[in-house]
């Protein structure tokens, strides 16, 4: 059984000077003269006449892709009269050892064994028997219908979270010894393939518009599919290429391979202490942080509270811990303030009547007597405490140990976005900020309300902004584009700001500081030039789109930047050559034109890519954005006359 095209091309090596016997007895035999695995071309001579034929592997390739996909194939049906003389691969396919051969609906079919059937240089019919069989399976493939195969496995996943769910919430940690988290994920992974295929036009929605890469990569993270722009509103780009990369020896944007493991403690907190520090704000709980889609309802909460009242482990909890004795939560964050809403008495215990503890239901923590109350207050968690820095290091990078850490612990499903874990590893003044901007109506009117803040992914599209207008994008060279970010948030963190108790008693803060000031003006103003400019179609890179269009990133950091540091005479002289500049960049990136700027590496100058390629793969390489910057600020400096001089506030700290 072949694995891949390159099995195949190595197989047929063996047939090369055989003379292959044709299924019709009346086409001729031929012989493989040459095979070129270097140039990917091959030479056939027909025995009656002599006469030789150059081919190409492409239809080698394009049988072999039928077989693998199907089981079999119609050489006729497969190459649809693209090619002339498709008896020539027809007839060395079932030369092969593995191929049999059979008649279906007055056409020639090969098919795919498992095991040798018959000798190279010969051909072998499918026994009978077994074509009844394979001809029955080809007549119900073709009734088959994938869009209700779609919308069962739909429903029996979301049947089936539902149920685990609810298993691992009345038996915390009972699913740590079984296979079913793996089971589960296999599933999902087979299900989302199917939903990625089925066609829903009707319903004017993509809702798994996954790329053909993430289908076939098999080591896909499918927590990722919360992230599809279908759903998020936003279109990162893919942030890596590492299959098709082509610079990779040229980039310079790669982390140290080092990862410093900081300290590391186990301590056994009781539920009061947490409490305490919970109420004196030495354990950062922040609303910015934490995700809508994790909120527990009530009956969740009751089967917590339930479970320390029996004195059921819960699972580890993770905190970060800054150089002033503050935490930071890394993971237990749902367990945590439920216990802290429970504490103060925000809600009462729903317990079953089968509950071992049926004399807490219907009671806040107020109404427990003596010993129900000792029960939680001197409950005890394990916890790990790890050292968080808040400077950022040699690399130009901070925490990559929390980073990781944050990313592989996942205790309650879908994984934290990178935004979510930047606010909870720079929780400060710039998380505040950030949802100040992304509030505004300002931002809300240029991204046509488009961008879903479930998983902060408007906070991340305003810091992506900021960054570039804060650092510019020369400036980005031997970083990552995270700790790009991240060090925008760190910049954010050190101006002044003054924390204030709103009305509702939450916190906030204010700035008077001049530098944020005019880094807010920047910001604001650009966003509303670039929808006067594009209208609804701001920041998206297919004009006349539909209002579900997902923004841009790329070409979002690229427009806001550019536009932050036009002056007042600029931005007239931009709208008054409006339509010349909008209809030149669309032009340039429907036709992924490549004559606005030159690549910074030269394997990118020989692989004929250009600024749409710039906006949509391996969009944090340094390679890609320079370009993307260049062309843009030069398809607007010829239409409209303005070159836009960036003046960085600050500098990266880079290795």
């Amino acid at each position: 059984m072949y694995t891949n095209f390159e099995d195949v091309i190595l197989d047929i090596e063996n047939l090369v000077g055989m003379e292959l016997q044709a299924i019709n007895p009346m086409t001729p035999d031929i012989v493989i003269e040459s095979w070129n695995i270097n140039d990917g071309k091959y030479i056939v001579k027909q025995k009656d006449s002599n006469k030789t034929y150059n081919r190409n592997f492409k239809e080698i390739q394009t049988i072999f892709l039928e077989l693998t996909k199907n089981g079999y194939c119609s050489v006729e049906q497969a190459l649809q009269g693209s090619y002339s003389s498709r008896h020539h691969p027809e007839t060395i396919f079932c030369n092969l050892p593995s191929i049999q051969y059979f008649k279906f609906e007055r056409r020639k079919h090969l098919i795919l064994r498992q095991e040798t059937q018959h000798s190279y240089g010969e051909i072998q019919e499918l026994p009978a028997k077994e074509q009844r069989s394979v001809k029955a399976s080809i007549v119900a493939q073709k009734k088959f219908s994938q869009i209700w195969l779609a919308r069962e496995l739909a429903n029996i996943s979301s049947k089936l979270h539902s149920e685990v769910d609810q298993l691992h919430l009345a038996s915390p940690g009972v699913l740590i010894d079984t296979n079913l988290s793996e089971l589960i994920e296999r599933f999902d992974y087979i299900n989302d393939a199917v939903q990625a295929t089925s066609i829903r036009i009707d319903t004017n929605q993509n809702e798994f518009d996954l790329h053909d890469e993430d289908v076939l990569n098999k080591d896909v993270d499918l927590s990722d599919l919360v992230d599809l722009s279908s759903i998020t509103g936003i279109d990162d780009g893919n942030t890596s290429d590492s299959i098709n990369s082509l610079d990779d020896d040229e980039d310079t944007t790669k982390p140290s391979s080092e990862l410093s493991v900081p300290n590391i403690r186990r301590q056994t907190p009781s539920l009061s202490l947490l409490y305490e520090r919970l109420k004196y704000g030495e354990i950062e709980i922040q609303p910015e942080y934490q995700r809508k889609d994790r909120i527990w309802d009530s009956k969740r909460k009751s089967k917590l509270i339930e479970s320390i009242l029996m004195g059921l482990p819960l699972p580890i909890f993770y905190f970060g811990e800054r150089k002033n004795d503050d935490w930071a939560v890394i993971d237990g964050l749902q367990r945590l303030t439920t216990i802290q809403d429970f504490m103060k008495g925000d809600f009462q215990l729903k317990l079953e009547k089968e509950s071992p503890v049926m004399e807490a239901d219907g009671k806040s923590f107020k109404e427990f007597d003596r010993k129900l109350t000792r029960l939680i207050n001197e409950y005890e968690i394990t916890a790990y405490v790890i050292d968080i820095n808040d400077e950022i290091d040699e690399s130009g990078s901070s925490n990559r140990f929390i980073i990781e850490l944050f990313h592989r612990i996942n205790t309650y499903g879908v994984k934290l976005s990178e935004q979510e874990i930047r606010s909870a590893i720079n929780f400060g003044n710039s998380v505040y900020y950030l949802k100040f901007l992304a509030s505004s109506a300002t931002f809300l009117e240029a991204t046509t309300n488009t961008v879903n803040p479930k998983r902060q992914k408007d906070l991340e599209l305003c810091l992506s902004g900021l960054a570039f207008i804060i650092f510019g994008y020369k400036s980005f060279d031997t970083i990552k584009y995270s700790d790009y970010l991240s060090q925008a948030m760190v910049w954010i963190n050190r101006q002044d700001f003054q924390k204030i108790k709103k009305t509702d008693g939450e916190e906030d803060y204010v700035s008077e500081s001049p530098t944020i000031i005019s880094l807010t003006s920047k910001f604001e103003s650009s966003l509303k030039l670039c929808h006067e400019i594009f209208g609804n179609d701001a920041f998206k890179k297919v004009r006349g789109a539909i209002r579900k269009e997902p923004i841009s990133k790329p070409l979002f950091e690229v427009l806001v930047t550019l536009f932050a540091h036009a002056d007042n005479t600029q931005k007239e002289q931009i709208k008054q050559n409006r339509d010349s500049f909008v209809e030149e960049l669309y032009l340039a990136i429907k036709n992924d034109s490549q004559k606005y700027a030159e690549w910074t590496s030269e394997s990118y100058n020989d692989s004929d890519r250009g600024l749409e390629y710039s906006l949509s793969t391996s969009t944090g390489k340094k390679a890609t954005v320079l370009y993307r910057f260049e062309a843009i600020a030069n398809i607007l400096k010829n239409t409209t006359g303005c070159e836009i001089y960036i003046r960085p506030l600050s500098v990266p700290v880079t290795k």
